[in-house]
């Protein structure tokens, strides 16, 4: 079984293999429009032919024939059927038990791209009842009459009640209401047919009671039940005693269906034992018989003959059942029923019905044998009369029965869109009746383009020109390009490709090409792209021209000489009319044609010029002791426009007659060998030749006569550089003797010669050159051994200097601390001191050590009042002054140089004191006995507190000596001098120069220390 489903699957896929697929929905009436009736994939054996990739692209279309299909509605491609309207089953089956709604939904399966019939699904919608109706009588008031002493248990006949729901919903019971026990209702069945029975229970008299009047009440089963009345009056006659009779119950006939109209099909036979008027019998339908039958039959009321009164179609209704009544002629007739069946006989009177589109769209690409759509042919007759054959009158497309009525039509052969874009297609199918209905119809396919075509350019290859110096955007030429396709496919965009000089730009749609910049022929004198044409189909076809562009020359160029200075050598005593060398000169127009001449007529006895070649010629012999060397001006021009010309200068050497070769000075015998690894660079010169001649004289030329038979060599035969031209291989080492030659251009006859060995070095060196790179590999490794241990020394060394350095400053730090000194001016101020007022600004910052400060003073601010002393005061350890220079020979221009001390002595540590007190009272300094100075920071600072009364400003001198460390110092008083007087005006011998102790030497220094000002003060 599973081997089975896996064949049908195949085949389903393979579109070889299709099922008629029938199935059978039920949904109740009167439901709401778009209630889902079924699905076709999942309620079918349709998913069991196809995959679950296949079943997501299926797509469904229902039959477009008949007014069924209009009830329904169908989800193209998620196969969900619902309905379209509220179906009312007695508006669609009335009459019929059974209520089957048909029609056909037609699947298609996507097949390479295109959609492929692939199965028909024939599906019957049971449309089943729901209690809708009430049950209705025929008439809501009946008169029945009844003879006077019926007997009891008789039965008046009345017509039921008629329900259009079915079953259970159709009508179930009766009751009548008054009851005065006088009438019973009972259902009576009488072949097939149901009346209403009103059974007599008593006796009738009509002297007591003429009449009887009730209500009968029909019921059905359904929920809610529905009930219908109708109100019977009964009217008691005089006896009637006999009813008529039908000699059968069912009368059946068989007639063909295009029976004329007017043809009686059936006489009605009723017989009635009464006579007289009580046995005259009339023939009419049934008060229940269908609207519908009064339309196509009609009987005569006194022959019982019935009669065709509309055209039958066995297509549309086979079988007609209705009921006749039979009543005769008595003052209370009685009545009879039978049934009529009429039977439809079929004649091939119904031609073939084609249902197909009226147009296709098939692309020129489709291959054959390739689905291009399907038809549905109905024949509504019956057996043979519906078998159809069809056929087509165009050999382009061919038909195949598929399945039911449904054809599939094939294409037959290739399709091309720009030889034919319609075919209007003919199907013709008959039936197989005796005399063949055959019908017809048209439709139209059209052949959708393909992008099967390039557009054409009418060369592959196109030339043009532009002039130079044109104007940027000028037109170059329009390229256009052809497509045969149809519209949308055969628009052509034109592009630039492949222009490495980004010279041109085409417009996309036109193919107009402009050039973007001014040309210039002497730079560009001609450019090529390629253009591409492509279509806009897709895939989009290409197509490509290659255009060259030649610009044409216009003469805007002067020429030019090569080089602005010519010199040239020619031998003496040569003969008239001998080439002493040609000038020459470029012109970058196209085809120039240039004209030289001299400038001057200086020479022009001795030399002449080829005014088309540029050659000058000797016009008598020349004699270097005469004249050695010529100097003259040449003219180059243009002919075709003289403006344009250009000058340059010429010297012509007259030199000796050289009829030896040139001496080769480098390479010699014995010195003719070089070394050159087999990996050496290509391109780099080797060695150059020397010879006796100057340096890059044209006149000397260099060869190589034999040994470069492989061409790894070349010389340059101007400058004799040797050159590695060729790369050469680790087989390539070796040794090659070249034999060069070296000659003078005018004398190619004689020739120097001279062997240089190229020695090419391969991975075997030889053992000497190993010893020798042994040699300095051990050298290197001594030197660096010997900077090494050097390198350590001296960083010993600098760890120790910098040891004792440290020690040095701990000393000084220790004496530092020991010295007094007043941490604040609060400690120093008292009660006392109420009149102390010192503002000390921040020390400056230090100048660098090259730049000299000739004054050593410090800023203090003083407010004064005019007339009251203030006390100025110093702390222990305040900077004196900003920095002591290391120019000494500055600094002591007011000292005296006198006293035996060197410059060096201001190196260590030591102190400034003073050589004597001011005797001025009102300059009184006390107790200030020195200043400490340490080189490493030039910071001159108080060693002691020292304080003094300011009246008025003035400068004060005061005069101190610099005693190194460790040395006394024995105070000298020096005379003060006031400003009157500066120091620096002192002679020699008015200088008190200090005390010199046995080993020390001290040096004295004059410094100035101004009393306060408005400014402030400085010390």
């Amino acid at each position: 079984m599973k081997n089975l489903v896996i064949f049908v699957t195949l085949l389903s896929s393979l579109g070889v293999f299709c099922a008629d697929i029938s199935k059978v929905f039920s949904i109740n009436e009167e439901q709401q429009s778009g209630t889902i009736v079924g699905d076709l994939l999942k309620d079918t054996d349709l998913h069991s032919l196809v995959t679950t990739e296949e079943a997501e692209q299926l797509k469904y279309e229902m039959s477009k024939q008949g007014t069924t299909v209009t009830k329904f509605k169908l989800d193209a491609n998620s196969s969900i059927l619902r309905t379209a309207e509220v179906l009312d089953r007695d508006t669609e089956c009335s009459g019929k038990q059974t209520c089957d709604l048909s029609f056909d939904v037609t699947v298609y399966k996507l097949k390479s791209g295109v959609y492929d019939l692939h199965s028909i699904v024939r599906l019957t919608v049971m449309l089943l009842d729901i209690n809708d109706n009430p049950p209705e009588f025929p008439q809501n008031f009946v008169s029945l009459s009844l003879r006077e002493n019926t007997q009891i248990g008789e039965m008046i006949l009345t017509s039921p009640a008629y329900d259009l729901d079915t079953a259970i919903n159709a009508v179930q019971s009766y009751i009548m209401t008054p009851d005065e026990g006088i009438f019973e209702l009972r259902e009576v069945t009488d072949g097939g047919n149901k009346d209403l029975g009103i059974v007599i229970k008593a006796n009738i008299d009509r002297e007591e009671r003429e009449t009887y009047q009730f209500i009968i009440v029909a019921k059905d089963g359904g929920h809610p039940q529905k009930t219908g009345s109708m109100t019977v009056k009964i009217q008691v006659l005089d006896e009637n005693d006999n009813r008529p009779v039908f000699t059968n119950n069912t009368f059946e006939v068989t007639v063909a269906e295009d029976l004329p109209l007017g043809s009686s099909i059936l006489k009605l036979k009723a017989e009635d034992s009464d006579i007289g008027s009580n046995s005259a019998l009339s023939f009419h339908f049934s008060s229940r018989t269908n609207e519908n039958i009064k339309k196509y039959f009609s009987i005569e009321q006194k022959s019982g003959d019935v009669k065709v009164i509309k055209k039958l179609d066995y297509e549309e209704e086979r079988q007609y059942r209705f009921v006749v009544m039979v009543k005769d002629n008595g003052t209370s007739p009685f009545s009879s029923q039978a049934e009529v069946v009429v039977n439809i006989g079929d004649v091939n009177d119904n031609a073939p019905y084609i249902t197909v589109r009226s147009s296709f769209d098939v692309s020129e690409d489709a291959h054959v044998d390739s689905f291009v759509t399907s038809f549905k042919v109905t024949d509504r007759d019956s057996n043979e009369n519906r078998e159809v054959n069809c056929s087509t009158n165009d050999d382009h497309f061919y038909i195949s029965k598929f399945s039911f009525e449904y054809y599939k039509i094939f294409l037959a052969k290739k399709l091309d869109y720009e030889e034919t874009k319609t075919y209007s297609v003919n199907i013709t199918c008959a039936d197989s009746g005796l005399i063949p209905k055959v019908n017809s119809t048209t439709f139209t396919v059209k052949v959708l383009d393909f992008n099967d075509n390039a557009p054409v350019f009418p060369r592959e290859n196109v030339t043009t020109h532009i002039t130079e110096n044109n104007d940027p955007g000028e037109i170059i030429t329009t390229l256009t390009a052809t497509d045969k396709d149809g519209e949308g496919n055969n628009d052509v965009n034109y592009a630039i490709i492949e222009d490495s000089m980004d010279m041109a730009e085409i417009n996309i749609l036109t193919g107009e090409i402009r050039v973007k910049r001014r040309l210039n022929r002497e730079q560009i004198n001609k450019f090529s792209f390629r253009v591409e044409a492509r279509d806009n189909g897709s895939p989009p076809q290409r197509s490509f021209a290659t255009v060259t562009v030649m610009v044409d020359d216009v003469n805007d160029e002067a020429p030019e000489f090569t080089k602005p200075h010519f010199e040239f050598d020619v031998p003496e005593g040569r003969p008239i009319s001998m080439s002493v060398g040609t000038l020459s000169a470029t012109d970058a127009d196209a085809y120039p044609r240039l004209l030289f001449s001299m400038i001057g007529d200086e020479v022009s006895d001795v030399f002449s010029i080829s005014a088309t070649t540029g050659e000058i010629i000797t016009r008598k012999k020349l004699d270097r002791f005469v004249k050695n060397k010529y100097d003259f001006s040449v003219m180059v021009l243009d002919s075709g426009n003289i403006s344009f010309n250009d000058t340059a200068n010429v010297t012509v050497y007259v030199i000796e007659d050289r009829a030896v070769p040139p001496t080769i000075l480098y390479p010699l015998k014995g010195n003719n060998s070089i070394r050159i690894p087999f990996d050496m660079e290509i391109g780099k010169v080797i060695l150059t030749v020397k010879t006796d001649t100057k340096p890059n004289s044209r006149q000397t030329r260099f060869l190589i006569e034999h040994g470069n038979e492989e061409t790894f060599f070349k010389l340059d035969e101007t400058f004799g550089n040797l050159t590695l031209v060729k790369a050469m291989r680790l087989k390539d080492a070796g040794k090659y003797k070249l034999l060069i030659s070296t000659y003078y251009e005018n004398n190619p006859g004689q020739k120097s010669f001279v062997t240089m060995d190229i020695v090419v070095t391969g991975s075997d060196v030889n053992k000497e050159d190993s010893n020798s790179y042994v040699v300095i590999v051990i050298i290197i490794v001594c030197v660096t051994v010997v900077l090494a241990g050097a390198i350590l020394l001296a960083i010993c060394m600098m760890k120790r200097v910098d040891r004792e350095r440290k020690e040095i400053e701990k000393r000084k730090k220790e004496e530092i601390e020991s010295v007094y000194h007043v941490d604040n001016m609060e400690k120093l101020a008292g009660p006392s001191d109420a009149e102390v007022h010192v503002m000390v600004k921040p020390q400056p910052s230090f100048r660098d050590e090259k730049h000299s400060h000739k004054k050593i003073q410090e800023t203090v601010d003083i407010t004064l009042q005019p007339g009251i002393p203030k006390k100025i005061v110093q702390f222990a350890d305040h900077p004196v002054t900003t920095k002591v220079e290391d120019d000494i020979s500055n600094l002591s221009a007011e000292a005296d140089s006198g006293h035996g001390g060197s410059e060096e002595d201001f190196n260590g540590n030591g102190r400034f004191v003073f050589l004597h007190s001011d005797s001025d009272t009102s300059q009184q300094l006390s107790p200030c006995e020195s200043f400490d100075f340490r080189p490493e920071t030039s910071i001159l600072s108080s060693s002691s507190l020292r304080e003094w009364m300011v009246e008025t400003p003035r400068r004060v001198n005061l005069p101190v000596t610099y005693i190194p460390s460790g040395r006394s110092y024995t105070p000298v008083r020096e005379p003060h001098h006031t400003e009157t007087d500066p120091p620096e005006h002192l002679s020699a011998s008015q200088r008190v120069p200090p005390t010199r102790k046995s080993s020390g030497r001290n040096k004295s220094v004059r410094f100035s220390v101004d009393d306060p000002d408005v400014g402030g003060s400085s010390i």
